[in-house]
């Protein structure tokens, strides 16, 4: 066959990025991805826009916790600043899985797929009192054939006789079976389960309360049954098979739960001819080329007998395309056009982030190269895209582009090995892909990696999820190895963009998610809207009012521009201009109530997992193992205790029914009588009522506070106002300017509430440490009612600072290292923002805990010129110095 061989060089024309759209997508990383019931979680969250630079748009963040059933657990607003937003929450107490998702301002209203996600596990920091082993005996040879398994219990070298367990078998993450047995003499129980037809994946979950305690030892068995059903998909190189080209074809091969299966197999032709072998390179992932001609093509998959897998019918015409990586210049890519369309005309476009950055119209010729620019582009995935005159796509091959790794971090201790409790030094450098150091900021977590292991270590870091996780649909295997020196993750990321597809990011729907509209009604029969009504948005920090007037149609808009970086809480009001000058200000709750759809979309996502996700925690890789410091309590569990902010937490906790605190339960007060604050008095006879806030002088009474919820606690001689706790948020007060009184709207807000969906309330009369006395009213699901109540003057609260230092304990004296309280922390230190000088050096020290154990320490964060970058390094804490 002869053919034209020409080689193009040509810079392409470069196209500039104008997008006025806010598009943005988030990040969250945690000190660690497992912790212990109520334990602290510490984490750092990142904004980045469509370029992947960091984001400054957003004034808040919306933090979710869900469980495995889809409840909200944690629900938060926290302020970015510079893109960036750091804090901490209580763990739940219950052991399960758990997702945080982290939705920045500007993202309400857009697709849920978009909203980043992160799993953490919640279990007992315990190790099981004795062990409880299954193992499986006989592995089925066809779907639906009966298996066994035996249960062994053991306590050192000792077998446990007659112990009672449980047993539960789930297929598909539905329980199909479950029974009781016991063990025999010597501590074994054989169990057969008799034939049924199985599904996907199948578990085997064991549960005994044989224990001294009253905790449950359990564990989870995956059950090997029959060939594993393999799935494998080929992807040509473009898009299609082109009849008679040379056609580059990826292919991705994975078993029927989502796991990778890598294989060797046989390339046949439509006759069953051996016609090349090939074999998976990374993760299931591999490629080959082949030049079709019109038959049927299959791969036959060593080990798994009677399966072919077909690959696409050829296309008569086309165009198949192959890229290659050019040092220097970015990718070489080649054009093989089928012959009727050569001396077509094409367009040859380069795009990144959803915009054009180079573009060629060319004429096909039987062969062609051209080099891309795409070292020209910031790193992470581009489109090539080939499009007809009438803008058809015609072939189109996503690619990573830039270097791989853009920042690294590498940290340099002062000792190869440490002793418990010894100081660690740690230096960090940040520098460029050249080894040039650069000034960066980041967070840093030291964990004892013993202790925090599982298969949570593979969601995607900072790097791999802002560069590739997030731009990709499907899941991506091991994202972070892409990002190693590894010599295979170069040619392995190749093929992961041959093998997923593109997501598209959307903006919002809304106009100005984080924006302050509505409008102001006039309080008579007709309920008319006022236009052209005067009014005042007033920041609490201080800022001078904005004054603005509302429409010819009664509307009035704040945009977030102006609310960014006033702080938290803002008056929007009116003035009154007599007497029969009656209003009120409505607020527009759209964006709230899109937030609320898209937290309620993405929890049915996850609420098929419960209550299947939680025997995940018990499966063999999450086991403890035994230590001189089994019989003991965690001191970070005592200490963060002692810190915790507990009083901020959405969900009703056990701590609420017992002292200090009283509650009761919507059905256990009288409701069909008196409003609000009636069933508060119900619920203590330590609340007095609504009334001010008074402070007696020499000579009289000063009003200190208007409007408040008093308690008969009296600590210097008045009556204590409540601290009032709607779901998460305190009804904040408004502090007027001197000498008028605080505000403090405790009454003016219950009236404008209706409070039929009632689910608790919970008062804390004084506290040791002197505090004010606090109440905590909780809704059904969270939710509030308005009344239709008609007032001048509304108060928003944007977001709420959960920020506080990590407690790290100083061992800098022989009395403190030797001290007998054990130290067990496995976050031995936790920094969200440290800075690195000029020269991209600073230097750490923290402390190490008593388990001589491997500490890992973890870093993750942004250079000034917007770089993400990612890094571990691994250190021994010796048993003996």
């Amino acid at each position: 066959m002869s053919y034209l061989l020409r080689i193009l060089f040509f810079l392409f024309v470069l196209v500039p990025i104008a997008n006025a759209q806010v598009i943005e997508k988030t990040h969250l990383t945690t000190d660690r991805s497992i912790y212990a019931p109520e334990d602290t979680v510490w984490f750092k969250a990142y904004v980045f826009d469509a370029s992947n630079m960091p984001s400054d748009q957003s004034i808040s963040l919306k933090l979710f916790m869900l469980s495995t059933a889809g409840e909200k657990i944690i629900d938060r607003s926290i302020p970015v600043f510079d893109g960036t937003s750091s804090g901490f929450f209580v763990a739940p107490k219950l052991e399960g899985k758990y997702n945080i998702l982290a939705i920045s301002g500007k993202m309400i209203g857009s697709p849920n797929d978009q909203i980043f996600s992160k799993e953490i596990l919640v279990r007992e920091a315990l190790v099981d009192e004795f062990e409880l082993r299954a193992y499986q005996n006989i592995i089925p040879q066809k779907r639906g054939e009966a298996f066994s398994f035996d249960v062994y219990t053991t306590s050192g070298e000792k077998r446990l006789p007659k112990t009672n367990f449980t047993y539960e078998l789930w297929s598909d993450k539905e329980r199909v079976e479950r029974g009781r047995e016991k063990t025999d003499e010597n501590g074994k129980s054989s169990v057969s389960i008799k034939n049924f037809d199985w599904g996907k994946e199948l578990y085997l979950h064991i549960k005994s309360n044989e224990g001294s305690g009253d905790r449950d030892i359990q564990y989870t068995l995956p059950i090997e049954a029959e060939q594993p059903k393999v799935d494998l998909q080929f992807f040509p190189e473009g898009g299609e098979m082109i009849l008679g080209q040379d056609n580059k074809v990826a292919f991705k091969a994975s078993t029927s739960d989502g796991s990778a299966f890598s294989f060797k197999g046989l390339l046949l032709d439509g006759e069953g001819r051996f016609m090349d072998s090939i074999a998976s390179f990374y993760q299931g992932m591999g490629s080959f080329t082949i030049t079709p001609s019109l038959q049927d093509y299959a791969v036959k998959v060593i080990g798994l007998p009677d399966t072919l897998y077909t690959l696409p019918m050829p296309k008569p015409e086309g165009i198949a395309i192959s890229l290659s990586r050019k040092e220097g210049i970015g990718h070489m890519l080649k054009i093989l056009p089928s012959p009727a369309m050569v001396g077509s005309s094409v367009s040859v476009e380069l795009s990144q982030f959803d915009n054009v950055s180079a573009s060629k119209k060319v004429v096909l010729l039987a062969r062609q190269f051209f080099e891309l620019p795409t070292e020209s582009l910031s790193p992470g995935l581009a489109r090539v895209t080939i499009y007809s005159d009438q803008g058809e796509p015609l072939a189109e091959r996503l690619v990573f582009t830039g270097s791989r790794v853009d920042l690294n971090f590498k940290v340099e201790t002062d000792q190869q090995d440490y002793s418990a409790r010894e100081k660690v030094k740690a230096t960090i450098v940040a520098s460029d892909k050249d080894g040039t150091p650069v000034k960066a900021s980041f967070s840093i977590a030291v964990i004892d990696k013993d202790r925090t292991f599982g298969t949570m270590d593979g969601q995607p870091n900072l790097m791999a999820n802002i560069l590739l996780t997030s731009e990709l649909r499907g899941t991506v295997p091991t994202p972070n190895f892409y990002f190693t020196d590894d010599p295979r993750a170069e040619k392995a990321l190749d093929l992961v963009t041959l093998t997923h597809g593109w997501r598209r990011f959307v903006p919002t729907i809304l106009n100005d998610p984080e924006g302050i509209s509505g409008t102001v009604l006039n309080n008579n029969s007709k309920r008319k809207m006022a236009i052209g009504k005067p009014m005042s948005i007033i920041a609490f920090k201080g800022y001078t009012p904005l004054k603005i007037a509302t429409n010819e149609e009664g509307l009035f808009q704040v945009p977030s521009l102006y609310l960014k970086n006033k702080g938290d809480s803002f008056l929007i009001t009116a003035p009154t201009e007599g007497p029969k000058d009656r209003f009120s200000v409505m607020l527009d709750e759209s964006a709230s109530k899109t937030a609320m759809t898209l937290f309620k979309n993405t929890a049915d996502k996850f609420a098929w997992q419960h209550p299947y996700g939680n025997i995940e925690l018990f499966l063999k890789e999450y086991k403890l193992p035994k230590d001189r410091f089994n019989s003991i309590l965690m001191l970070n569990s005592v200490v963060v205790i002692g810190n915790r902010q507990q009083d901020s937490e959405c969900e009703l906790r056990d701590y609420h029914f017992q002292e200090p605190w009283v509650t009761k339960m919507a059905d256990e007060i009288d409701m069909t009588t008196g409003e609000i604050s009636g069933w508060i008095m119900q619920v203590s006879d330590k609340v007095k009522g609504y009334g001010d806030v008074m402070f007696q002088g020499k000579r009289s009474y000063t009003t200190l506070g208007e409007d408040a919820l008093l308690s008969t606690f009296k600590p210097l001689g008045v009556f204590s106002p409540f601290r009032v706790f709607l779901n998460c948020y305190e009804i904040p007060y408004i502090k007027k300017a001197r000498p008028s009184p605080m505000d403090l709207q405790i009454k003016k807000t219950f009236e404008t509430i209706d409070f039929s969906n009632l689910e608790s309330i919970s008062v804390r009369e004084s506290h040791p440490r002197g505090d004010m006395p606090i109440v905590r009213i909780n809704t059904k699901d969270d939710k509030i009612i308005y009344k239709p109540v008609f007032r001048k003057h509304r108060f928003l609260t944007l977001y709420t600072n959960y920020d506080r230092e990590f407690y790290s304990p100083i061992y800098d004296t022989p009395e403190k290292t030797k001290s007998p309280v054990p130290d067990l922390r496995e976050t031995i230190f936790w920094q969200a923002s440290v800075q690195t000088d000029e020269e991209g050096k600073v230097t750490i020290e923290f402390y190490n805990a008593d388990r001589p154990n491997s500490m890992q320490i973890s870093i993750e964060g942004v250079d000034v010129y917007g770089r993400v970058g990612a890094g571990n390094f691994i250190y021994k804490v010796k048993e003996d110095r």
